[in-house]
């Protein structure tokens, strides 16, 4: 068996994808109600590329795909290097809404982002671990 995750892991993941891409098609499949008030005529359909766009607008950036252990050295962000490692009072960090978990405010504004969207997919995440100072 080879190390990582667990293959019912992956495969629910690949199933949420799906799932996500199904309600994008049919969103494009989809014409668009008319209000009342608007002058009659052909609806358009927007472009399956238009609702992709509009479905991951934002700063989305794609992952890079790198081999375990070939991530190089991750710097941390220059407004908590001051604090030192194991050394950011909780205020400098943001509740993410479970549990006493706090992270860096970009990095708790991300994890809020993909939970939602894997829920809206029907995947559950989960956290087990967070910042933690050197007591803990």
């Amino acid at each position: 068996m080879s190390a990582g995750l667990p293959i019912e892991c992956c495969v629910e993941s690949i199933q949420g994808v799906q799932s996500r891409i199904a309600e994008i098609q049919a969103m494009v499949r989809t014409p668009m109600a008319v209000p009342t008030s608007a002058p009659t005529g052909p609806v358009e359909t927007p472009s399956f590329e238009s609702v992709l766009a509009s479905a991951t607008s934002g700063d989305v950036r794609p992952a890079e795909p790198r081999a375990p252990g070939d991530y190089g050295r991750l710097e941390p962000p220059a407004e908590l290097v001051a604090y030192g490692n194991g050394h950011i009072p909780p205020d400098a960090l943001t509740p993410i809404g479970v549990g006493s978990h706090r992270l860096y405010a970009p990095a708790a504004a991300s994890f809020a982002r993909m939970r939602t969207d894997a829920a809206t997919a029907g995947v559950t995440i989960g956290i087990t671990d967070s910042y933690r100072p050197y007591d803990d």
